[in-house]
C-alpha cells in the first residue's frame, strides 16, 4: 500500500470516527478525552526508544500507553495514531520512535494507515480552515506559519506540514523545504532572545486582533502578544491585572527599524510587543493574559482591552484518572 492509498482509506476512517464519537471539527480535537470516554484506559510513562502502544488483552479493556518524555503535540498525535490502529480494527501495536516518511518500503501497511488517521483525525479540513482564517493566514507562506498552526491545533511541527501538503495548501517540494527546517529553527526567529531554554517548548505569537483566543499552553512555553498603537495619541497598551503567576509579564518593548534621530509622523501606527513566560505548575491552570489600552496620563483610565485565555497542560504521568473510582 502506498500513501496516497493510506490517506484515501484513512480520511473515511477518521471521518467516521468523529461522527461516532460526536466530534465537532471546528475545534481543536481533544483525543485524550475522546479515547477515556470510549473506556479505553490511557497511560503515561517514559519508554526510551518508543512513542507509544496499544495494548489488548482477552478479558480486560483496551489501553493506550504514550510516551511521557515526549512534547504535548507529539503524545496527542501518539495517542491519535493507537486510537487509529483500535478504530480500524487492527491487532496490538508497540511503535517506535516515527520513522522518516520517505519511502514505502519501510512502513507496513496498518503503519501507514494509523499514521495517516492520526493526521485527518486531529486535523479535520474544517479545523484547518478556521484556524488559518483565525490566524489571518489565507495560505501558509512560511514554515512559521506553519508553525503556529500546529500550535492552535496542538499537532507536531511535521506532520501538520505533510498535512498542509495532503490538503494541497502547499506543493511537495515547499513541504519537504519546511520538513527540513527545525522547529527550533523557527521558534529561535520568532522568539529571538525570548526563545524558551529547553527546545521542547514553544513560543506562541498573538495578534490584538485574536481577541478571546484561548491557547493551551505547557510550563516554560513563551506568549508573544503583538498589538497595534499610535504613540503620538498617548493612549498606549500595557498589562492588565487579570494575569496570574501562571503567566507572568517577562518584558515588554516597541520594535522598529527606525533611526534614533527620526521623528515619528503624528498618527503613525507602531507595534508594542509583550512577552509573557508561562510557569510551573503542577496541576492544569486555567488563567488569562489581559491587556488594556488608556491614557498614559490617565492609568485608571481603559478605552479599549482584550483577554487571551490560557490552559496551562501540566505534564502527565501513570494512568489517567478517570479511570480510577473513589468509593
Amino acid at each position: 500500500m502506498n500513501w496516497v492509498s493510506a490517506h484515501r482509506l484513512s480520511m473515511l476512517a477518521a471521518a467516521k470516527a468523529h461522527r461516532r464519537y460526536a466530534v465537532d471539527v471546528s475545534k481543536r480535537v481533544d483525543v485524550f478525552s475522546i479515547i477515556e470516554a470510549q473506556g479505553i484506559i490511557l497511560a503515561f510513562q517514559p519508554m526510551p526508544k518508543l512513542s507509544g502502544a496499544l495494548v489488548l488483552e482477552p478479558a480486560a479493556s483496551p489501553g493506550i500507553i504514550v510516551n511521557a518524555n515526549h512534547p504535548l503535540s507529539r503524545q496527542r498525535f501518539t495517542a491519535a495514531h493507537e486510537l487509529g490502529h483500535y478504530f480500524m480494527g487492527h491487532g496490538p501495536s508497540v511503535d517506535p520512535e516515527r520513522l522518516e516518511r520517505g519511502g514505502d518500503s519501510r512502513w507496513p501497511d496498518e503503519e501507514k494507515l494509523a499514521e495517516a488517521f492520526a493526521e485527518w483525525f486531529l486535523m479535520p479540513a474544517m479545523l484547518v480552515g478556521q484556524s488559518l482564517a483565525e490566524l489571518e493566514i489565507p495560505q501558509p507562506k512560511s514554515a512559521s506559519d506553519a508553525y503556529q498552526l500546529s500550535l492552535r491545533m496542538g499537532t507536531s511541527y511535521d506532520a501538520t506540514v505533510r498535512h498542509l501538503e495532503s490538503l494541497r495548501h502547499i506543493s511537495r517540494p515547499t513541504a519537504n523545504v519546511w520538513v527540513r527546517t527545525p522547529p527550533a529553527k523557527v521558534k529561535r526567529e520568532i522568539g529571538g532572545e525570548f526563545v524558551p531554554e529547553n527546545a521542547s517548548n514553544d513560543v506562541w505569537v498573538v495578534r490584538s486582533r485574536a481577541s478571546q483566543e484561548e491557547l493551551m499552553v505547557r510550563p516554560g512555553d513563551r506568549v508573544i502578544v503583538r498589538v497595534d498603537e499610535i504613540p503620538t495619541s498617548g493612549y498606549m497598551w500595557r498589562a492588565g491585572d487579570k494575569g496570574s503567576p501562571a503567566a507572568m509579564l517577562a518584558d515588554e518593548y516597541v520594535p522598529t527599524d527606525q533611526p534614533l534621530s527620526e521623528l515619528m509622523v503624528v498618527g503613525d501606527r507602531a507595534e508594542h510587543v509583550f512577552v509573557f513566560g508561562i510557569h510551573e505548575s503542577d496541576a492544569k491552570t486555567r488563567t488569562a493574559i489581559s491587556l488594556v489600552r488608556g491614557p498614559a496620563w490617565e492609568p485608571n483610565v481603559v478605552d479599549a482591552a482584550f483577554d487571551i485565555v490560557v490552559d496551562v497542560q501540566a505534564p502527565r504521568l501513570g494512568i489517567s484518572e478517570s479511570h480510577f473510582v473513589t468509593a
